[in-house]
């Protein structure tokens, strides 16, 4: 049976080998909640604000790419050739859009998740993927 000092140092301990595994931060657990908080250095923070804004933005050039790909794609079946009136380009609208086979959409999502896999790998900087 284990008594009140025995279990406060086991705790003691616990709480050394967690800062050991979590790289040296300075970290503080508020009681009650058992909530883990990390204190970081201004640099720190800011370097994290910096890659969080440079992976935002490459995501939404990433997204921005694919989303003129598609209107591409669409202008080619739509425009294929010349359209002599509104009444005979909206079904062609239509119909291009219909036959987007849900194929086509599994091959740019899984483009898309490549792509973030890369930017996340690279912590957002900028990297020709071909």
């Amino acid at each position: 049976m284990r008594t009140s000092h025995s279990l406060k140092s086991s705790r003691n301990q616990n709480k050394c080998s967690l800062l050991s595994i979590l790289g040296g931060k300075e970290l503080a657990i508020l009681r009650g909640t058992k909530k883990l908080v990390a204190f970081y250095t201004e640099r720190e923070r800011e370097d994290r604000a910096l890659r969080r804004k440079m992976l935002i933005a490459s995501k939404k050039r990433l997204l921005a790419v694919h989303e003129n790909q598609r209107d591409e794609i669409v202008k080619n079946i739509v425009y294929k050739t010349p359209v002599p009136s509104l009444d005979e380009l909206k079904p062609r609208i239509v119909t291009a859009i219909q036959n987007v086979i849900p194929q086509m959409l599994e091959n740019t999502w899984r483009e898309i998740e490549f792509r973030l896999y890369v930017l996340l790998a690279t912590k957002g900087s900028h990297v020709q993927v071909h």
